[in-house]
């Protein structure tokens, strides 16, 4: 059996075509209803140009007034302003586009004059705002034809042009007293505390810079105290990425000033900045990682170091760029890191040798510091120096190398967040009985001053040290080079001052062998031999203690052991022969035979030993 599950709608009360027509109107946009047959007029024509270009003007203030790319203002040492193309919405909407460079001559006073009314002569001294506005003109002139018989005609303008031109808006603020750097500084707080445009910057206009003129001359031009980025007013860190543009841009020509100054790039933020952006960048030389010092924030910040890979640096900024700006006036105990931007290959190698290793407690397999993971701390940084305590695989040479490979990159700086635990203190070691240590004595003179001299004596035995190594390596050195002296030595003693397995050729030379038939058979042995190094060793030595006498005997006599293979055995013996004083003759005429020498041979060594009266 079914049933019918019944229920009761909404009531929705009727309305009537016309009242819906009548809701949906929007009094502000209209267009004519065109159909076959209309007259149309002018009117009609200008309504709907003015239709469509509300409806761009809503589409522009949709997507944000402000700067959408290009337009650099700059303002050179002949007091010209140049505005590179570019793209910028209005506040009311309407998109300017510069095509081509903009350049304004402040110089030309007949122009400025001119364009002006009434005829501006001079400019008083104060701020500027530099605005890219909307300009439009009229073009040509129609032909018109009378309304009405009787009616006579007017000339009316045939079309206009649309464009933008640059002007120069006098502000309402005072002038600050200062320096120009000084100056720009003290006054970021005062435009960067409002997003929206300056009340004096014209609905169709976008303030491009900030123009000091005293005296009728551009002192300077700051571009980033009221350049905005289109969107920048839906960023919840608008005043962060406003405030970090203009650091930059300040801190470049602060470099620059001291540059052409003769000034060193050591100085400290607050010579020059009331506030900085929670993420920027500083110069490298203000950061001696090896000695622990930065002179760069004030002493009482939290200042630490650490390397990282260059790739990790846009999603590190971008986090840290919702904390809050640093107010060098104010803030006190303030966290900062500062990366050391590295390439990949350069972060694997020195990184790892930068760890805290995991700790190892014996008998206790399941300790918590066992299943800790290798641990990169930061590097501790101060203005003054400190004798502080480091982890022991944190090493200065490792410090030196790695601040060498950082090169040319500048160094970036974040500002940290308040975290609990961050150096792995929870409530679960000190659960396990971790004691606290005792609090550090006030700090005095008489400490500072050991910290000095105690850092004076440890550089003192790190130098010594390292003198000592030389040292060692040298002594090592000259060991094993008179070791190899000596090998030598005892070895030209053995083969009577030559050198073994060479020279043998020279050596038969240096006997002078007059006769042919002994050089002939000299040179063959030597080329029977020639592969055969053991044999040239004991040859030459032989020859070393053989009188020349020898030689019509002694080469045949090689040649005939050399066909009997007996030659090393031969050459052995005759050497113990010769080094135990006894003559040759007299072994070769007993023992010859024995070698494979046959009669003629033994003729010869005969005839030898008869010349000799044996």
């Amino acid at each position: 059996m079914s049933h019918a599950i019944g229920f009761q709608p909404f009531v929705i009360p009727e309305i009537s075509q016309e009242g819906l027509r009548k809701s949906s109107l929007d009094p502000f946009l209209s267009r004519s209803n065109y159909f076959d047959g209309r007259l149309l007029k002018a009117s009609d024509l200008t309504r709907d140009q003015q239709y469509l270009d509300e409806r761009l003007l809503q589409t522009g203030r949709v997507l944000g007034a402000g700067v959408v790319k290009g337009l650099t203002a700059e303002l050179s040492t002949d007091q010209q302003i140049t505005v590179s193309p570019g793209l910028a919405i209005t506040a009311s909407g309407r998109v300017l586009e510069a095509v081509n460079r903009l350049k304004v001559d402040l110089t030309e006073r007949a122009t400025i004059a001119t364009l002006n009314q009434p005829p501006l002569r001079y400019f008083n001294r104060g701020l500027y705002a530099v605005v890219l506005q909307y300009s439009e003109k009229g073009v040509g002139i129609a032909e018109t034809y009378p309304e009405d018989i009787g009616k006579t005609t007017e000339p009316r303008i045939n079309s206009y042009e649309e464009g933008v031109e640059l002007v120069l808006l006098p502000l309402s603020v005072t002038f600050p007293s200062g320096g120009e750097l000084s100056t720009r500084a003290a006054l970021a707080g005062q435009f960067f505390s409002q997003i929206a445009p300056l009340p004096e910057i014209p609905d169709d206009g976008v303030a491009l810079g900030l123009l000091a003129i005293d005296k009728n001359i551009g002192l300077w031009l700051d571009r980033s105290l009221l350049y905005r980025p289109a969107g920048i007013h839906l960023q919840s860190n608008a005043f962060q990425q406003l405030l970090a543009a203009h650091y930059e841009e300040l801190l470049e020509d602060v470099l620059t000033t001291r540059n052409w100054s003769s000034l060193n790039k050591t100085f400290t933020a607050q010579q020059y900045f009331q506030w900085l952006p929670p993420v920027g960048s500083l110069p490298k030389q203000a950061v001696d990682p090896q000695a622990g010092l930065q002179s760069y924030f004030p002493e009482s910040f939290n200042v630490s170091i650490m390397p990282v890979r260059q790739e990790d640096l846009p999603v590190l900024e971008q986090e840290a760029m919702q904390q809050e700006v640093i107010d060098l006036r104010q803030d006190k105990q303030v966290g900062i890191m500062i990366l050391a931007p590295l390439a990949d290959d350069d972060f694997n190698f020195y990184a790892r040798r930068l760890e805290t290793p995991t700790a190892v407690v014996e008998n206790e397999p399941f300790a918590l510091s066992a299943r800790l993971l290798p641990t990169l701390l930061p590097l501790s940084l101060s203005v003054r120096p400190v004798r502080r305590l480091q982890p022991d695989t944190v090493q200065p040479d490792y410090w030196r190398n790695l601040w060498d490979r950082v090169g040319d990159k500048p160094l970036r700086y974040l500002r940290r967040p308040a975290r609990i635990a961050e150096n792995h203190v929870s409530t679960v070691v000190l659960a396990r009985g971790f004691e606290l240590p005792d609090a550090l004595p006030a700090t005095n003179t008489e400490l500072e001053q050991l910290n000095q001299r105690l850092l004076l004596a440890e550089q003192a035995r790190n130098t010594l040290q390292a003198q000592l190594q030389t040292s060692n390596q040298q002594l090592s050195n000259a060991k094993q080079e008179y070791a190899q002296l000596k090998a030598d030595y005892e070895n030209l003693l053995n083969t009577g001052g030559q050198s073994p397995g060479t020279g043998l050729a020279a050596q038969i030379e240096a006997r002078g062998i007059r006769d042919k038939n002994t050089l002939s058979a000299a040179r063959k042995y030597l080329d029977q031999i020639s592969s055969q190094p053991k044999i040239q060793d004991l040859t030459g030595r032989v020859l070393a203690l053989l009188d020349g006498v020898y030689d019509r005997a002694f080469w045949p006599s090689l040649l005939q052991s050399v066909e009997a293979g007996n030659v090393q055995k031969l050459l052995l013996n005759l050497l113990e022969t010769l080094q135990a004083g006894k003559l040759a003759h007299e072994f070769m005429l007993d023992a010859g035979a024995d070698f494979g020498l046959k009669d003629d041979s033994l003729q010869l060594w005969k005839r030898t030993a008869e010349f000799l009266g044996a």
